[in-house]
């Protein structure tokens, strides 16, 4: 896999990478990552990628990768006591 392009974001980093006649773009915000994969015959190139993915598209999934901290964060703050199991011998 290898990086051939980017998209400029004041709030994420959006990577584009090649690898195995696919091209994929990772959305970073957060500790969390968002990927999506496309076939060459989807997108011939890192061009016609970009423009796939318009304003509305990339505010979507910063929203998505937002809500998904709200989750990561509840689960590492519980104040419930973890599920005990019974001890198997």
């Amino acid at each position: 896999m290898r990086i051939v392009g980017e998209i400029k974001h004041p709030r994420m980093k959006i990577t584009i990478f090649r690898w195995n006649e696919k091209l994929s773009v990772k959305f970073e915000k957060n500790s969390l990552e968002s990927i999506f994969k496309f076939s060459t015959e989807e997108c011939s190139n890192v061009e016609d990628l970009k423009s796939k993915f318009s304003i509305e598209a990339i505010q979507q999934v910063e929203r998505n990768l937002d809500s998904n901290v709200e989750i990561k964060n509840q689960c590492f703050h519980q104040e419930d006591k973890p599920e005990q199991f019974d001890e198997i011998i």
